[in-house]
């Protein structure tokens, strides 16, 4: 099997872990497997990935550095009525050189990239491993419902995805699967630390600092719950990278209510599981959220979820217990569901067991394997 998989960055972020830990299970199963990778932006994972590839391409053109040879042999080319190719150009030959089976685009962001190169690979089937819901699906790529028409197959990493892909896109659901986004297996033996009394109660919050993930509403609960519960040893701590701007808005939204201390956004960290542990819950403030892969690490540290109705995967997540969902952005429900838990630490640790049983399923071990015997079948039909 020939795979290309192209990614639209290879950031700390969640398509691009569960790209990388998909390529690495399919490199240890499957080991003479052609497994090229096209990146459209580098990052932090960009080492890892060039490690785990058949064939690494890098596509901005600006990562060419043309020497004073290079200008000059321009020159010379262009007298001479040669053609110059770009950088970018070359890698596309090579790529189109080979006749792979299957091009597989991770996020809607890299699907034009994908349906470009199956235009002159025509026999290859052309997968779109979708993990964005509506609104930043239609940010991101304007044309987005023409360009998933072309998809021979789209995974969807939730039911929610799903839903807007057929409901919002026109896509056919005969077109797509469920597959859940999943972690490295590693983090199944990560250890449920033992919190000390005097740090109080913990409210989580996660992800990059952005609207879509509601640092706002996360000030907000905070703000309401310190009204219910105004003498309790209550702290929200939110683990994420943000930028210095936003600090700088929530920072100042935080003094202005009066919560110095109570609220705090420590910002990015190469150990995200070590402040998970000290969570007590985790609130999921987002406006949506595909199946947030934080989720899964809280959930495996049995800790309960809360979230919004209509906002994502994390609602399937706590389907069976170990949580609780409230209306759209109720921030009031929010809050009352926090005090909830904080009054009754006894459903706190039942529903955090309920929600480590069920969060199990979503590894790399489990749902790799179903991506791949998708793959398989797709290839032979």
């Amino acid at each position: 099997m020939k795979i290309l998989f192209i990614s639209h960055e290879a950031s700390l972020s969640g398509a691009p872990k569960v790209l990388l830990n998909l390529i690495k299970w399919i490199k240890e199963h499957y080991p003479n497997w052609i497994l090229d990778i096209v990146m459209q932006l580098p990052g932090n994972k960009e080492d890892e990935f060039k490690k785990n590839a058949s064939r690494y391409f890098l596509i901005l053109e600006q990562t060419r550095h043309f020497t004073v040879y290079d200008q000059i042999m321009f020159g010379i080319k262009k007298k001479m009525g040669l053609k110059n190719e770009s950088f970018k150009e070359k890698m596309f030959h090579e790529i189109y050189s080979m006749s792979y089976d299957i091009i597989f685009c991770n996020t809607v962001v890299s699907l034009k990239t994908g349906i470009i190169i199956k235009e002159r690979l025509p026999k290859a089937k052309l997968v779109c491993h979708v993990h964005e819901m509506e609104a930043v699906a239609k940010m991101c790529v304007p044309n987005v419902d023409a360009l998933l028409q072309k998809a021979d197959k789209i995974i969807a990493v939730s039911k929610s995805v799903q839903d807007d892909l057929c409901t919002v896109f026109n896509v056919e659901k005969s077109k797509t699967v469920v597959i859940h986004e999943f972690i490295d297996d590693e983090v199944l033996q990560t250890k449920k630390l033992k919190k000390a009394l005097e740090k109080g109660f913990m409210v989580g919050g996660s992800g990059q600092a952005h609207w879509r993930k509601g640092c706002d509403l996360f000030i907000q609960v905070a703000h309401k719950l310190k009204k219910i519960l105004p003498n309790e040893n209550i702290r929200f701590l939110w683990v994420g990278y943000i930028s210095s701007v936003d600090k700088i808005i929530y920072d100042a939204d935080i003094r202005k209510l009066g919560l110095q201390g109570y609220v705090e956004f420590m910002g990015e960290t190469e150990e995200p599981l070590k402040y998970f542990s000290e969570f007590d819950l985790l609130l999921m403030t987002s406006r949506e959220d595909p199946f947030p892969l934080v989720c899964i690490e809280v959930a495996i540290l049995e800790k309960p979820i809360i979230c919004f109705q209509k906002a994502g995967g994390s609602n399937e997540l706590i389907s069976e217990g170990g949580g609780k969902s409230v209306s759209y952005l109720d921030t009031d429900a929010m809050a009352e569901e926090v005090k909830h838990y904080f009054l009754d630490r006894n459903k706190l640790a039942l529903d955090g067991k309920k929600i480590g049983d069920s969060a199990k399923q979503y590894v790399t071990s489990v749902q790799a394997p179903k991506v791949v015997d998708m793959l398989i079948s797709l290839s032979n039909a």
